[in-house]
């Protein structure tokens, strides 16, 4: 589950902590996409501990944790890539603002150099990154998009407005939105530009070509179900061969407990006419013990 500001949880539960450590402000139905599909970090309440400070978090705490970092393979900030930390911890950090940008980098990259289909970057400057996600319904029937998604950069967390409350959530008061007076303070000083710069959801679809956007992603789905069809055959390409080399081997096999007798590795009792049960192309053959009923493969016999 996200961790909310205020909800609370046994000790010993699992807690999931998205890009914000908290839920997005549009709640996610079924049957329906999220713009961004980010990883969540897992917390093991009453067992993890916070990155920073190492104490152990428990279900009172506000948590925070970045699950994507843009910075070379050896920059030392990685190894707090998807750790959780407290929010007051992290606010005081001396590393936050350079991961926090980090972190706001890589959720919203600059225009043109998204790294998917399914979102598209308007804006991008020193303080705040804005893409967009235009609704558009899959070969399927799910609907995806439909969101604007805000990352700011003083504090790395990832804000997602449905793009119908777009004009609205520019002028809600910060602290309505914000996890802690650190984001609330970050979320102040870009409202104000942002609902000059967007008035509306039509100005932040304004620079974005819905019809080749929808299109892109459109190819993109059908490239992924392609992809995942061919290790599909693959996948059972390579059983199939298991399968024939394990039962050619078992007739081998069976031919020589017939002539010499074989001792049943389950029940250990005495038998001279093992049973062969055959299989197929897809289904492995076994042994049958004709005492116990065992079916034996392969594994059993060396």
């Amino acid at each position: 589950m996200l961790i909310g500001p205020s909800m609370s949880y046994p000790r010993t539960q699992r807690a999931r902590i998205g890009p914000r450590g908290a839920p997005t402000t549009r709640p996610l139905v079924a049957g329906r996409q999220p713009a961004h599909a980010f990883r969540v970090a897992i917390v093991e309440l009453g067992r993890s501990q916070c990155a920073i400070c190492r104490e152990v978090l428990s279900s009172g705490h506000d948590l925070f944790a970045a699950t994507k970092l843009s910075l070379p393979p050896s920059d030392p900030l990685l190894a707090y890539l998807e750790a959780a930390m407290h929010w007051d911890c992290y606010a005081s950090w001396r590393h936050r603002r350079r991961f926090a940008r980090a972190a706001a980098e890589a959720y919203v990259p600059d225009p043109g150099k998204e790294t998917t289909p399914y979102h598209a970057s308007v804006w991008a400057d020193d303080d705040v990154r804005v893409s967009v996600a235009p609704e558009w319904v899959r070969d399927d029937g799910t609907r995806s998009g439909g969101a604007a998604c805000v990352a700011l950069t003083e504090v790395g967390t990832f804000l997602e407005v449905d793009l119908r409350n777009w004009r609205r959530w520019v002028y809600t008061p910060p602290s309505w939105i914000a996890r802690h007076p650190v984001e609330a303070e970050a979320l102040a000083r870009v409202q104000p530009r942002l609902a000059d710069r967007f008035r509306s959801k039509a100005a932040l679809l304004m620079g974005i070509d819905c019809v080749t956007f929808v299109q892109r992603c459109r190819a993109h789905d059908a490239a992924e179900k392609e992809k995942e069809r061919y290790l599909e055959e693959r996948r059972r390409q390579t059983w199939g061969r298991y399968v024939a080399e394990h039962n050619a081997e078992l007739r081998g096999i069976h031919r020589r407990l017939l002539a010499e007798g074989f001792t049943c590795p389950r029940c250990h009792r005495p038998s001279h006419e093992p049973k062969l049960e055959e299989g197929s192309e897809t289904k492995k053959s076994a042994v049958v013990c004709r005492r116990c009923g065992a079916q034996l493969d392969r594994g059993y016999f060396g």
